[in-house]
């Protein structure tokens, strides 16, 4: 995942200064409109202040769109979750896709 390689089997690179904005530049798709989640800042002045994603589109029209608002922190969790998943099936993963690769041809 890093630049420099330093995290290739691991989610470290979350807290990597380097790779930190990955999270960000990452696209999670509203299931309801189709429209990127974007990062938020709420109460940015005060001590209460958090980062949130939310669909981009959720005010755009006079319907709103009535997906959830995610914090942060618990984006990356989940992130880990996934990633941790995917990478303890590596091997089945594999073989479904040399499976498919080897099917379309």
């Amino acid at each position: 995942m890093c630049s420099n390689g330093a995290h290739e089997e691991s989610a470290d690179w979350l807290r990597c200064p380097i790779c930190k904005n990955k999270t960000r530049s990452t696209k999670i798709v509203c299931g309801e409109c189709g429209g990127f989640y974007g990062s938020k800042v709420w109460h940015s002045t005060s001590k209460y202040r958090r980062v949130v994603w939310r669909c981009n589109e959720k005010y755009k029209d006079d319907q709103k769109c009535e997906t959830p608002t995610i914090n942060e922190d618990d984006l990356k969790r989940l992130f880990i979750e996934a990633f941790d998943l995917m990478y303890s099936n590596q091997s089945e993963l594999a073989k479904k896709a040399d499976y498919h690769s080897k099917s379309n041809r």
